[in-house]
């Protein structure tokens, strides 16, 4: 019986289809990696909503300005430590559980640092630059989960910097780690949207805020 070899055009053919067959899979086993990032970080972001929820009812949040506009200048951070950054006024005072009222932390785990740079009229987006060190949540994509608000103004009147600092959203960066969505993102209600590959959830209480 005579035996078949492969000639050297067969083998090239075949390793063509093989080739064309792997660029047409490959994206798809990328897509699916995203998907799944894209799912952590959904579920991420609303675990940090609710605890940042039981947080802000713990401390009274909302009737302080000022501890509105920490939250703003350092993102997540008095959820995570108790010791302040630098030389802040601000404190949380420990739970009193007669009147239910102090902070009972900590609410997340710090899970790296950074440095930053960022004020509550930039809107306190962080970048990595000369200043104060602070502790991060990061995500799924090698970033970390950013806290912004809509654009305060020096004139803005305290119930005009409050309603804005009460539309505070938790922003992820995406798979490009870029924070393309910023404090004049807004929509027509004047809420942040979401830009590029960012994805943003509402932080503050919807019901009594």
């Amino acid at each position: 019986m005579k035996k078949h070899h492969f000639s050297l055009i067969e083998l090239l053919i075949v390793i063509g289809i093989l080739g064309a067959l792997c660029t047409l899979l490959l994206p798809g086993f990328n897509n699916t990696d995203e998907d799944a990032k894209d799912k952590v970080v959904s579920t991420e972001m609303r675990e940090i909503q609710n605890t940042f929820r039981r947080f802000a009812t713990d401390v009274m949040l909302k009737n302080n300005i000022t501890k509105m506009e920490d939250i703003l200048k350092f993102g997540l951070w008095p959820l995570m430590k108790e010791s302040h950054p630098g030389s802040l006024s601000v404190t949380y005072s420990d739970y009193d559980a007669e009147t239910s009222i102090g902070r009972r932390g900590p609410y997340l785990q710090m899970e790296g640092e950074i440095i930053i740079s960022g004020t509550p009229e930039t809107g306190g987006q962080a970048t990595e630059s000369t200043g104060t060190t602070i502790p991060v949540m990061k995500d799924p994509y090698g970033g970390y989960y950013r806290v912004i608000c809509p654009e305060i103004g020096e004139d803005d009147e305290d119930a005009v910097k409050k309603k804005k600092l009460q539309r505070m959203v938790l922003v992820c960066t995406g798979p490009d780690r870029v924070l393309d969505t910023l404090n004049t993102s807004l929509d027509a209600d004047d809420k942040i949207t979401a830009q590029n590959d960012d994805k943003v959830i509402r932080l503050m209480p919807l019901a009594t805020y």
